[in-house]
């Protein structure tokens, strides 16, 4: 039978701080902290409300992705007593839609500069995020990517629980990370999806979404059913395509993936509470 599946420990860096008392301290407090966005290498300059992590501007794209990282697995190892065999041994799940794309951008912009031959996005970045985990916090088991956009994070969450479940591993360690980068951003300014000002989720005046970057780790452990804390139940993922960048507005892919869901961890809507 497989085994259930208990949120051991959590690590998270926001623009709210570093750390998940901080970040639960302020959305309780109703805090925020917001600045802009100039982009001057396009046709029409973009100027958008962004939400940044980190604020070292002196900081390289790399420097920012590792910076991110230490951040959220310092919080999460000072909740934990892993030893150096747990975590050398322990696979690790990665959610981005951004992954190395800074970087990327970084180095076609030093090639322009400097005359030589450049070519746009010279690197995916996929391996940037579980190399430093490696090199610098020693996680040096298996390690598994997923790059589906929005849900990249949540897929990632649903393997490592599903790897879990089925006795491969006791620990797994899930990292959902986004970090500044100009195509992402001018991407959703393009499509005309961003606010002009604030966010404001569920309100009749809202004028779009803010973009912003930060990660945020959980490592996940095996358990018995009885065990006390967060248990994952289950979950499901589907691919609505409908059109490339919206869903089907009958929701019937929303409505499906929801009853799968439902159906895997043998819930009823009516168990569900608001």
């Amino acid at each position: 039978m497989p085994a259930s599946v208990v949120i051991s420990a959590s690590g998270i860096v926001t623009t709210l701080g570093s750390g998940t008392e901080k970040n639960v301290s302020a959305i309780r407090k109703g805090q925020g902290s917001y600045g802009r966005v100039e982009l001057h290498d396009f046709d029409e300059a973009v100027s958008a409300a962004y939400l940044p992590a980190c604020t070292n501007d002196h900081i390289d794209a790399e420097g920012r992705i590792a910076w991110l990282l230490d951040q959220a697995i310092t919080d999460l190892l000072s909740k934990t007593s892993l030893t150096g065999d747990d975590i050398a041994s322990m696979p690790v799940f990665v959610g981005s839609s951004s992954y190395g794309i800074g970087l990327g951008e970084e180095r076609y912009r030093n090639a322009l500069a400097t005359g030589e031959d450049a070519l746009p996005l010279p690197l995916d970045g996929f391996t940037q995020i579980s190399r430093h985990l490696r090199e610098r916090h020693g996680f040096a088991g298996a390690d598994f990517s997923y790059n589906t956009a929005c849900t990249a994070s949540a897929n990632a969450l649903l393997s490592a629980a599903t790897s879990i479940r089925y006795g491969n591993n006791d620990y797994a360690l899930v990292v959902g990370l986004e970090s500044f980068n100009t195509t992402t951003l001018a991407g959703f300014y393009g499509m005309q999806l961003l606010s002009a000002e604030e966010m404001r989720p569920f309100c009749k005046r809202r004028g779009g979404l803010v973009l912003g970057e930060g990660c945020s780790v959980l490592l996940l452990r095996k358990a018995s059913d009885d065990e006390p804390g967060f248990h994952l139940v289950g979950g499901a993922s589907s691919c609505d395509t409908h059109s490339i960048t919206a869903s089907n507005p009958d929701g019937s892919a929303i409505a499906d993936v929801m009853h799968r869901a439902l159906n895997h961890c043998q819930l009823k809507p009516e168990h569900i509470t608001a």
